[in-house]
C-alpha cells in the first residue's frame, strides 16, 4: 500500500500564464479608459517598477501608482478590471485541468507573490485545502519549512524554475522534482524530471 503523497505546484509559468494575463489587462484598460499607446507604455513601466520594488507583483502598489499618474482612471474601476474573474480564468493554462483529474494524492501550492492575488489564480482547483496553500514573498527562503511540514509524505514538486527545484533537492534528496519546460529553453539537469505540459504529470505519479 502506498503511503501519503503530495504534489506541490508553482503558479506563474506552471499553471497560470502571467504574461498573457497582464497583456489582457493592458488591452482592457486601454479600451475602457481610451488610453494611448504612450499611456500603456507608462503603465508597463509601472508594472516593471512594481516587480523590481517588491521582487514580485504587488497589486495595491501597482493600482495606486496608476491612479496617481492617470487621474481619469478611477480606482474602483481599475481594481475591478485587474481582479476580473474572467481574466483570471482565461489565463489558466489549458493543461492545468489535469490537476483536477489527479487522484490518491494531496494537491498543494508553493508559490511566490501576493497571497490574495495568487489565490485568485487557483480557484479552479478542486480538493485544494487551505492548509496546503503556501504563498510567500520569498519562496526560496521558505522552501525548507514547507518541505519539513510534509516529512511524512512522498513529495512531488512542480516548478518552472530550475533554481527552486535544485534547492529542494539540496534540502531533501527524496523530493521528486519536476520542471515544467513550456518554452523548451531549459537545459538538462540531472535529477530533475522535465515535462512540456501538465498532462504528463499523470504518467509520473
Amino acid at each position: 500500500m502506498r503511503g501519503k503523497r503530495i504534489i506541490l505546484f508553482d503558479i506563474d509559468g506552471t499553471i497560470f500564464d502571467a504574461l498573457s494575463f497582464i497583456e489582457g489587462f493592458y488591452q482592457t484598460i486601454s479600451q475602457v479608459f481610451n488610453l494611448s499607446d504612450q499611456d500603456i507604455g507608462k503603465i508597463k513601466k509601472i508594472y516593471k517598477k512594481t516587480k523590481e520594488k517588491y521582487d514580485y507583483f504587488y497589486p495595491p502598489y501597482f493600482e495606486s501608482k496608476i491612479t496617481k499618474i492617470f487621474p481619469k482612471i478611477l480606482g474602483d474601476e481599475l481594481h475591478k478590471i485587474l481582479w476580473n474573474v474572467d481574466l483570471f480564468e482565461k489565463n489558466v493554462y489549458k493543461d492545468a485541468s489535469a490537476i483536477n483529474s489527479l487522484t490518491n494524492i494531496v494537491i498543494g501550492i508553493l508559490s511566490k507573490g501576493d497571497s490574495d492575488f495568487q489565490r485568485q489564480k487557483i480557484k479552479f482547483i478542486k480538493n485544494l485545502a487551505e492548509e496546503n496553500i503556501h504563498v510567500f514573498k520569498n519562496k526560496i527562503e521558505n522552501l525548507g519549512q514547507v518541505l519539513k511540514k510534509y516529512n511524512d509524505y512522498e513529495i512531488f514538486l512542480v516548478d518552472n524554475e530550475t533554481e527552486v527545484l535544485r534547492k529542494a533537492k539540496a534540502l531533501n534528496r527524496s523530493v521528486i522534482t519536476i520542471l515544467i519546460n513550456r518554452n523548451g529553453k531549459q537545459q538538462e539537469d540531472n535529477g530533475i524530471i522535465k515535462i512540456k505540459n501538465l498532462e504528463e504529470i499523470k504518467k509520473i505519479i
